[in-house]
């Protein structure tokens, strides 16, 4: 097993040998044939060292402890172009080997090297996919330019911030920053390859942390533009979230439908073939002819990619306002002086800017035309963006009629409540008698919505047919391989979670009167990075805390479980461009706090009761000493309805027959998972720590300032930076 550091000096070894035997098949098509040479590759300085020396180069030998300092290709090369000129001869009578059928101009290309990075924006479209494909001189020499003055301070760039050195002594270059002699300061080249079916999964910290970043010691700009490369689209965008948002509006390649019968392999879940073609293969590859009839220049000025029509921006306004009600931090209240604010904020810049227009076209004599007035139209349509959304009951109309908001459920529970209702007519105050509710989400809609995503049932199917022989999700264990659905059916596994959430301050007179318990489910064969997500979370059902304690939480299982019922023996129908067939569901496991889950399963909910475990039956003086699993002592079908019919919590630790019982794929004595945070993170973690510490420390293997050093100087990374954390400890 190669290390990291192994792994990267193997790949360097391959890279430069492949530059060796394109350096010499390119010497060999030079001396051949002059008229057929890429000019490009031929304006490239020779690999040796000297003031002549290639970026990568450069950069190379400075990584390798070079003694004198890298310095880019001299923009003046006479020698070299006239020896390119010189070679302009009749060809041989070899074949034509052809490498480029358009070659750039010797002479601009050796003369108008732009190796100052501050003049990039002079090159065309043709020279960028020339750096694209050569990184450019990184001007690693003369850094006088960029000398700062902070206060009292000197800061200025050396040749040191061009390298990483690792814990390891390894050091790697920094190859994508490009220093400017004439403005002094650093510019980020930025390139990397992604395809389309990853560029869609990545999320707003995955694409910046495309853009590296340096200290404060140099000035950072960013001049590289995103190119698009769909379709021949060509666009360019300087903002990746707006070439994000571009690349998804391109349809993905014509793909054979899979039908059900091809989806399942057996024995660890689903499969599905062809799946995992990457789409950005026919576009990366020049090589390969599209047979689609190419857009001509009227199909390209038909076509306007930023034109908005009215359902359109109705679209992107109600995409706006779902993003902003889905952040937990606002309230509809701050939603709704959003909407006030940028309305009136965009209806003063339209209004401004059609005056202006309209001016305009008066003085030229146009104010008559057609066209302006349906301009003025757009005008006015433009000024009023939230027009039919003000409020939010427009807004939730509005996204229950596109389809894509499902409408909770509201379910009545078996009895009443009595409430004060003052009457307007008299004045007084009276008691009503209202029926207890709660509200669930159906799931069948829900699915069928989540699965008919783009490119939702791909990643599912990929991530299903793996095979790596290692533990990594729900369906490497043994339980879902020897599961009778799970294993043998094209179905999705869920997993459902429960816990309550106090609406008051925990510590008012207000406690426990508005709490609120919650039941969501994640679908459990999504991949770890979209698993991890909240928003893979998804709310089942809400209901009142004391209304679970008084009706019992089986009154508000029961239309769910009645739902997953169906969902077991009939599925949904998808009719998705990668699957057509049904798709059968079912409880994987129950997951939440001890308290909780004791309850969803029917069993005690109270912790000093002798038989508290819902896994096994051990007895509470035997759990404080016992440190093996006696398999004897675990809870089954069998010893489970015993313990129903017995009817004696003291001495079976269970209350009663729970409702998830009349499932045909789950029982509660299957349900063998824990709760993470709640046993281990907020539990018992924290102690056990706490005590393996303090022996270490008494044994003298570790001080004190030791361990408070190395929390202070651990390099957390970026994701845990905000839950660093404090290192005042004290014996």
């Amino acid at each position: 097993m190669l290390s990291g550091a192994a792994k990267r000096k193997k790949k360097k070894n391959e890279e430069e040998q492949k530059k060796r035997q394109q350096g010499a098949l390119q010497k060999f098509l030079s001396g051949s044939r002059p008229t057929a040479v890429n000019l490009l590759e031929s304006a490239e300085p020779e690999a040796e060292p000297g003031p002549e020396t290639r970026p990568e180069d450069a950069v190379e030998d400075a990584a390798g402890n070079a003694a004198e300092d890298a310095v880019g290709p001299s923009t003046s090369a006479p020698s070299q172009k006239d020896k390119l000129m010189e070679e302009q001869q009749p060809a041989r009578s070899e074949p034509n080997i052809v490498l480029q059928q358009e070659p750039l101009d010797p002479e601009r290309v050796l003369t108008s090297y732009p190796s100052d990075p501050a003049k990039w924006d002079q090159i065309d479209d043709r020279m960028r996919e020339y750096f694209a494909l050569n990184h450019p001189c990184q001007n690693i020499g003369d850094f006088s330019a960029s000398q700062r003055k902070y206060g009292d301070i000197n800061r200025s760039l050396t040749k040191e911030h061009f390298f990483r050195k690792k814990l390891n002594g390894e050091t790697l270059s920094r190859k994508w920053l490009v220093y400017s002699p004439s403005t002094g300061t650093v510019f980020c080249y930025c390139y990397q390859e992604v395809d389309k079916e990853s560029f869609i999964l990545l999320d707003d910290h995955a694409i910046a942390s495309l853009i590296p970043k340096i200290g404060h010691r140099v000035k950072f700009q960013k001049q590289h533009k995103e190119l698009c490369y769909e379709d021949g689209c060509r666009r360019t965008f300087e903002y990746i979230r707006s070439f994000q948002r571009h690349v998804l509006q391109h349809p993905f390649p014509e793909q054979q439908n899979i039908s059900s019968e091809q989806c399942f392999r057996g024995g660890t879940g689903a499969s599905v073939e062809g799946c995992s073609v990457p789409i950005s293969a026919q576009m990366q590859d020049p090589d390969i002819s599209d047979t689609s009839e190419a857009p001509t220049e009227e199909n390209e000025d038909d076509e306007c990619w930023d034109e908005l029509e009215p359902e359109t921006l109705a679209e992107r306004i109600a995409l706006f306002l779902a993003t902003l009600r889905s952040k937990s931090a606002q309230t509809y209240s701050a939603v709704s002086f959003v909407v006030q604010q940028t309305s009136s904020l965009i209806s003063d810049i339209v209004n401004s800017l059609q005056r202006k227009t309209l001016s305009l076209f008066g003085k030229l004599g146009h104010e008559d035309d057609p066209r302006v007035q349906e301009l003025v139209s757009d005008f006015e349509a433009a000024a009023s963006p939230f027009r039919g959304l003000e409020s939010d009951f427009k807004q939730m109309q509005y996204f229950a009629k596109s389809g894509n908001f499902i409408h909770p459920l509201e379910e009545a529970l078996p009895g009443v409540s009595f409430v004060q209702r003052r009457d307007s007519a008299t004045g007084t105050v009276r008691q009503v008698a209202v029926q207890d509710v709660f509200h669930r989400v159906p799931l069948k809609p829900l699915l069928t919505k989540l699965l008919e995503t783009q490119d939702i049932l791909d990643v599912i199917f990929t991530w299903q047919q793996r095979e790596n022989g290692v533990l990594l999700d729900f369906y490497d264990g043994e339980y879902c391989k020897n599961h009778p659905l799970f294993s043998s059916d094209v179905s999705v596994p869920l997993l459902l979670y429960n816990d309550d959430c106090e609406t008051v301050n925990p510590l008012g007179s207000k406690v426990a009167v508005h709490k609120l318990g919650f039941l969501y489910f994640t679908i459990k064969c999504l991949p770890p990075q979209l698993l991890s997500r909240l928003s893979s979370h998804f709310l089942v059902a809400v209901y009142k805390s004391d209304d679970a304690k008084t009706y019992g939480i089986d009154s508000i299982l029961l239309p769910v479980i009645e739902e997953l019922k169906d969902l077991e023996v009939n599925g949904i129908s998808l009719n998705t461009p990668r699957f057509k067939g049904k798709m059968r569901f079912s409880v994987a496991q129950f997951c939440g706090d001890n308290l909780g889950l004791n309850a969803l399963l029917g069993f005690t909910e109270s912790f000093s009761s002798n038989y508290f475990c819902h896994i096994c039956k051990a007895h509470k003086t035997t759990t404080r000493t016992q440190t093996k699993e006696d398999v004897t002592l675990m809870r089954n079908e069998v010893n489970h309805a015993e313990d129903v019919r017995h009817a004696n919590l003291s001495e079976t630790g269970v209350r009663r027959d729970s409702v998830l019982n009349n499932l045909s794929y789950f029982h509660v004595t299957h349900n063998q998972v824990a709760d993470i945070m709640h046993d281990l993170l907020e539990g018992v973690g924290p102690y056990e720590l706490k005590l393996v510490l303090s022996s270490l420390i008494e044994d003298k293997h570790l001080t004190l300032e030791k361990l408070n050093f190395r929390i202070t100087s651990f390099d957390y990374g970026f994701p845990d930076l905000k839950n660093k954390p404090s290192c005042d400890w004290k014996a």
